[in-house]
């Protein structure tokens, strides 16, 4: 079994714990999960998308249709999450606009 190094912001912040859990139940239910590793990155990307999709809903409700289309065309974990530590730094709706058109590079 391969292990996950730890990752300060996703294994201490309990929203992303619960989110992250919360992905990774649903795909188990959907019969989805092809294997542990596959599993558990797949639960970490849904749950990593669903985040920030929530900041954005609540920072900048009128960019949530954009944020959407971006944020569910990033695969890459690392991305999002720097992502959304920048989304939580900025008040700015014009930044947030480049950072969005950048996560799902």
């Amino acid at each position: 079994m391969k292990t996950i190094p730890f990752d300060w912001f996703i294994d201490t912040v309990p929203q992303v714990i619960e989110r992250v859990q919360q992905a990774e139940r649903r795909g188990e239910e959907r019969g989805e999960i092809i294997g542990e590793e596959r599993g558990e990155a797949k639960g970490e990307l849904q749950a990593l998308r669903q985040v920030a999709l929530d900041i954005v809903e609540d920072r900048f409700p009128d960019l949530i249709d954009f944020a959407r289309s971006e944020v569910i065309t990033a695969t890459q974990p690392q991305s999002l999450r720097k992502f959304i530590l920048d989304l939580n730094k900025t008040s700015d709706a014009i930044k947030v606009l480049q950072m969005l058109k950048q996560v799902g590079q």
